[in-house]
């Protein structure tokens, strides 16, 4: 399949999703990433706001961080495909990212050059 159809479907599949996930109201209100106007501003905003009052109320306060851009990488695919069946996602489109999940590879082009692929696991 030719990159800029499957990159059209994907999107064209991950916008209805979060349509689906809005309109039902799946998503938490603590959820700001990859959200329409929802900014990472008012994330911001919101922890600055909770850490004053914790201040006010109680003289300190603490902050933790976690990265956790590698937390998905470790998902086990069956079980995700099968959650998301369960919260009542359309089978069609379950049955699209199982597939998308599965046999992944990756490339890199740069300048015309183009790396060997690898496997994704």
């Amino acid at each position: 399949m030719h990159c800029s159809v499957r990159v059209w479907t994907m999107y064209s599949t991950l916008s209805s999703w979060h349509t689906y996930l809005e309109t039902y109201d799946i998503l938490s209100d603590r959820q700001y990433g990859f959200r329409r106007n929802w900014l990472t501003s008012d994330l911001l905003a919101y922890a600055i706001r909770i850490r004053n009052e914790a201040i006010e109320k109680h003289g300190e306060t603490l902050g933790v961080s976690l990265d956790i851009s590698k937390a998905f990488d470790r998902v086990w695919h069956e079980i995700l495909v099968s959650k998301l069946s369960s919260f009542g996602l359309p089978a069609g489109l379950n049955a699209w990212i199982a597939d998308f999940l599965s046999d992944r590879s990756i490339r890199v082009v740069i300048d015309g050059s183009s790396s060997g692929q690898m496997a994704i696991n």
